[in-house]
């Protein structure tokens, strides 16, 4: 067998291989969420509870809190951050979607 040949063999199998670990997590379902927002301080929907009603246009944040997992029934996004006063590494939880586990300890939100 040329070198070629087994190191092209060694690179599919090895893909192979990473595509039988890293197989897609299940998605849980969400706990009834009955507000515009739903946050919980742990992951998967459990631990405390806390929800939000209505969001005005990018001038109020929400501060000093710590969730974990959140899902969105507003029509609009939510950016998350890391920072307790709309600041820091943020991300952004697009209208009616939902999160099990979010990039990092959320402290603060407001509407995106």
């Amino acid at each position: 067998m040329s070198r070629k040949y087994r190191l092209m063999t060694l690179l599919a199998a090895g893909a192979a291989l990473v595509g039988t670990v890293v197989a897609p997590a299940t998605a849980m379902a969400a706990p009834s969420c009955t507000s515009d927002l739903c946050l919980w301080s742990g992951i998967n929907y459990t631990g405390t509870k806390s929800s939000a009603g209505y969001f005005d246009k990018n001038t109020h944040c929400y501060p000093d809190k710590h969730y974990n997992s959140a899902v969105s029934r507003t029509g609009y996004s939510i950016r998350m951050y890391n920072g307790s006063s709309c600041n820091g590494p943020s991300f952004v939880l697009g209208p009616g979607k939902q999160v099990a586990k979010t990039q990092f300890v959320v402290h603060s939100f407001r509407r995106a």
